[in-house]
């Protein structure tokens, strides 16, 4: 059967090789919510996914937007187990709090920055997502963002 949406098909999604994937890189992972649907334009429902964001250890930068989500995470080698982590865990607190639509589509599209790319601006353009959107006019209105800047590695 041929799915509507190109990441909710049977394939994995547009990856680089394994290779790509070294220990300690950083990775920017961008995740649709399920037919790019609204689901966290709910307060509750983006409450609730930022503090999941928030608590996981690999998080650099997030950016929850009303459709998808913008994550910076620390370790490349390490992405598919923590994203396939947060989606089951935000799943289960989307079940808490009453959701019973699927939340996120299956697949995700990431990009591995360029080593002299300056973390903290690639941060920086994530969090200021909601500002190029017009959803606020300044990036500290928004409260689905983070940027955890004593997390960053060297590199």
């Amino acid at each position: 059967m041929k799915h509507q949406f190109a990441t909710w098909g049977e394939s994995r999604g547009k990856r680089l090789p394994a290779s790509a994937y070294e220990p300690g890189l950083p990775v920017h992972v961008t995740i649709c919510s399920f037919r790019r649907r609204k689901f966290f334009v709910h307060r509750l429902l983006a409450e609730s996914i930022s503090r999941l964001l928030d608590q996981e250890s690999s998080t650099l930068a997030y950016c929850l937007m009303p459709d998808h989500l913008h994550w910076l995470l620390a370790d490349a080698s390490q992405m598919t187990r923590v994203v396939i982590r947060f989606k089951v865990w935000a799943k289960r607190e989307a079940a808490r709090l009453g959701w019973k639509k699927p939340l996120w589509q299956r697949s995700y599209h990431d990009r591995i920055p360029w080593r002299n790319e300056d973390l903290a601006e690639v941060a920086r353009y994530l969090a200021a997502n909601p500002v190029r959107a017009g959803l606020v006019a300044a990036v500290e209105e928004y409260p689905y963002q983070r940027v955890f800047t004593e997390r960053f590695p060297r590199w």
